[in-house]
């Protein structure tokens, strides 16, 4: 018997290898664009806190800071530059 885990695995490696290349091919709807990219950007964020609490030796109690900043910044985008974009 097979074990699940490693099938789901393998489907999840599957359907990011579709993902990826119907991104290089520019085959994806804005939508999905938009979710890939947030997906993108929260999974980078997430690396980016982990790896300076590993190296400053923080753990997460730089997690604060690092939160504002992310949430600011995306305010800032969606209040700011995508009110400019439509208007």
């Amino acid at each position: 018997m097979k074990d699940p885990t490693l099938e789901t695995r393998q489907d999840i490696a599957y359907f990011f290898e579709e993902l990826a290349m119907s991104l290089k091919h520019d085959t994806v709807s804005e939508d999905q664009a938009k979710r890939m990219t947030e997906f993108y950007m929260k999974e980078k964020y997430k690396e980016e806190v982990d790896r300076d609490g590993d190296e400053n030796g923080y753990g997460n109690d730089n997690l604060q800071e690092n939160t504002l900043k992310y949430l600011t910044l995306g305010w800032y985008i969606y209040e700011v530059l995508m009110r400019e974009r439509i208007e």
